[in-house]
């Protein structure tokens, strides 16, 4: 027997239901609506059904218009899909934000109206939600290696998974055409990927150093290619290299900073040179084990100069960062509000480098830096303290500041010892004051007794000859960031100065050079006729201090 299924009646807005659940039913209801004002007119009789009885909407009249008034507790899920499409018809919804609203929803679900207006405000709501979600993703994508990625064939698989996964998830936000959930889509893949497990390994920084530095950004074609490198060192096939631990595939290539790794029957790294074998027997065997002491000390990573100025770096962005979560937040805020400031906040969040505040502590020269700089500058290390400090150490040592920065902090605190202290700078156990003429000069002694504050003629700093020295401008236990920063704007005013040339000259020179601004701002001076004349009687009252790029800090 065929029964006929039974076709959807339209909704007419005069008889006022309880309840409205469909896209199609309330298109229905407001069409009909604005027909009826426009060819019928109102009267009593239209709002017969309303009376007594707890309707989905209400209807009246502002300035001789209809205002149509949805009940969201009896339309359950419309209030939802408002809010996710910020479309404010919460208290008033006309028949032109109804068809906006479902024109979003049917671009959201690639579907027509026509199937929009069949389905439920519940199950649309369900239908977004799942298309916003993740995908599933394979088991081998999920966690590859349950128990850590112990060979370079494992870490070579880890690489490809993520990339995999990361450009299937990017692919599809792409295809979004940024219509809502499409930065969710992005932040699950900048998340899988900065959350790589190969990327926790003791050894990747190195390989990842290496990678960039002889072919590029590291990925897994690039990978291939150390392989094939690591081939060729070992004469042996990539089966081989596959199943070497990733620290004895570092050591292979002589990845600067990294232990070294003693592979049994091959060639050692290339960096070095092969010894016979009772040779490396004898040296391997002859290495002492590490003792309580100094194993504190110890660790696979070689940190530098350059890593701690990206520590201080790091803790700018983050203090600034937090000041401004600090000056957003909002006690009461939409979903809509709420979703795009955690995503802000997830995707701008600073993100510390190789060294981090945990490990820095326990770093004997960081830890020094830190002591200098509260008892010299009495204030916390940051970058400008730290540029400080090693302004000083290439001054002293006669080098170039840019040299400084590849330096490991082992290498940079014994360049350090002595003529920075916890006492205060330049101070060594509070006894001798280095200078950079490799001369020692006790603390009490007459050079820094006679000091005068001032040039009485001019107003400028002006200190007393150094014993075995040339006269130092900002030199000495208690000089000051500020008067270093004004002997380096006189030695840039000497390179440029010639007799006879006047303050007046000299300012037309220098006006426009930002850097020497900088460094003047740092002098807490200003560039004008006053600052040149000072420089030219310091000049002038000492003719014998040559001007070197080492006294520039």
């Amino acid at each position: 027997m065929y029964i006929q299924e039974e076709a959807h009646v339209a909704v007419h807005w005069t008889e006022y239901p309880e309840r409205v659940e469909t896209f199609g039913d309330l298109s229905s209801i407001l069409a009909t609506l604005d027909n009826h004002d426009m060819e019928a007119g109102f009267t009593a009789d239209s709002f017969r059904n309303e009376r007594g009885r707890t309707t989905a909407y209400t209807v009246d009249f502002y300035n001789k218009q209809y205002r149509f008034h949805p009940r969201l507790d009896q339309m359950p899920g419309l209030e939802r899909l408002l809010d996710r499409f910020n479309i404010d018809g919460h208290d008033t919804l006309t028949l032109s934000q109804f068809r906006e609203l479902r024109t979003r929803v049917a671009n959201a679900l690639k579907c027509s109206r026509t199937e929009v207006d069949a389905m439920t405000f519940i199950a649309i709501e369900d239908a977004l939600d799942a298309a916003e979600r993740p995908p599933k993703l394979p088991v081998s994508a999920q966690r590859p290696f349950e128990a850590g990625i112990k060979t370079f064939g494992d870490l070579l698989l880890s690489v490809q998974g993520v990339e995999q996964v990361v450009a299937s998830l990017r692919a599809t936000a792409d295809s979004m055409n940024n219509d809502p959930g499409t930065g969710h889509w992005r932040l699950q893949a900048g998340m899988y990927e900065s959350t790589a497990e190969h990327k926790d390994h003791p050894a990747f920084p190195f390989l990842e150093a290496h990678v960039n530095r002889v072919y590029g950004v590291f990925d897994y074609a690039n990978l291939l290619r150390v392989r094939g490198e690591v081939c060729a060192i070992r004469q042996c096939g990539t089966r081989d290299v596959d199943q070497l631990t990733v620290e004895q595939v570092v050591s292979v290539l002589g990845c600067p900073g990294a232990p070294a790794v003693h592979l049994p029957g091959a060639p050692t790294p290339r960096q070095t040179d092969a010894p016979a074998d009772g040779a490396l027997a004898t040296a391997t065997s002859a290495v002492p084990e590490p003792n309580q002491e100094n194993v504190a000390e110890q660790s696979p990573i070689v940190y530098t100069v350059s890593d701690v100025r990206d520590l201080m770096r790091y803790q700018g962005e983050l203090a600034r960062f937090e000041e401004w979560r600090q000056r957003t937040y909002k006690p009461v805020s939409s979903m809509n509000e709420f979703t795009n400031r955690a995503h802000s906040m997830a995707l701008n969040a600073p993100q510390s480098g190789r060294l981090t505040p945990e490990r820095a502590v326990e770093l004997s020269v960081y830890r020094q830096l830190v002591k200098a700089c509260r008892a010299t500058l009495h204030k916390e290390l940051d970058e400008l303290a730290l540029l400080y400090f090693v302004g000083e150490v290439a001054d002293s040592h006669k080098r170039n500041i840019e040299a400084m920065w590849p330096l490991s902090l082992n290498e940079f605190g014994k360049l350090m010892d002595g003529l920075i202290g916890t006492n205060g700078a330049g101070v060594a156990n509070g006894q001798e004051i280095k200078t950079s003429e490799k001369t020692s000069v006790p603390a009490t002694s007459t050079s820094t007794q006679n000091m005068p504050a001032n040039n009485s003629e001019t107003g400028s700093p002006k200190l007393a000859r150094n014993i075995g020295g040339r006269p130092k401008l900002g030199k000495g236990p208690k000089t000051t960031p500020q008067q270093n920063a004004l002997r380096n704007v006189y030695v840039l005013i000497r390179a440029k100065y010639k007799p006879g040339v006047g303050p007046k000259a000299l300012l037309d020179l220098f006006r426009n050079d930002k850097d020497f601004r900088t460094r003047v701002a740092e002098a807490d001076e200003t560039v004008d006729r006053s600052l040149f004349k000072n420089a030219i009687a310091w000049i002038k009252d000492n003719p014998d201090q040559e001007t070197q790029s080492g006294n520039v800090s």
